[in-house]
């Protein structure tokens, strides 16, 4: 399960001082104030730094893009596809982010499920739908 897997990371990254933060079912602004933390520790070239996604993913064969999807991202659909992408953070977003950080130690970890919008028959949210955000310093 997730927590437990976190609780493990968590453990492991503490024998060596890492600092944690966490943040349980982000939203779009929960990752985007993070993923500002981060950048900022990233600046300091001997920091070595992790950031672990465990939650939703999706790729798509319109956008041809793949995206971590937050707690408050609607499902894409002809009717929401504009909200989808509002709040969607793509591959590419976390990619520039990364070019940006000049530690000689950075890894992006992403792990969970993922899904091709193509195949998808039902909606990935729900109230049972849990997302976890990690970012390491």
């Amino acid at each position: 399960n997730i927590e437990s897997e976190i609780m493990m990371v968590e453990k492991a990254l503490e024998k060596h001082n890492f600092e944690i933060r966490r943040v349980m079912n982000p939203t779009f602004d929960d990752i985007n104030k993070e993923l500002t933390v981060f950048k900022k520790y990233g600046f300091k070239t001997n920091n070595r730094l992790l950031f672990y996604f465990s939650g939703h993913g999706m790729s798509t064969h319109r956008f041809t893009k793949g995206y971590i999807v937050p707690m408050d991202a609607p499902f894409p659909s002809e009717k929401n596809e504009i909200g989808f992408l509002e709040k969607a953070i793509s591959m590419d977003q976390l990619k520039a982010l990364a070019k940006d950080i000049v530690s000689k130690h950075a890894l992006f970890v992403f792990t969970g499920m993922s899904h091709e919008i193509a195949s998808v028959q039902h909606h990935v949210h729900s109230e049972n739908h849990r997302q976890n955000y990690q970012s390491y310093q």
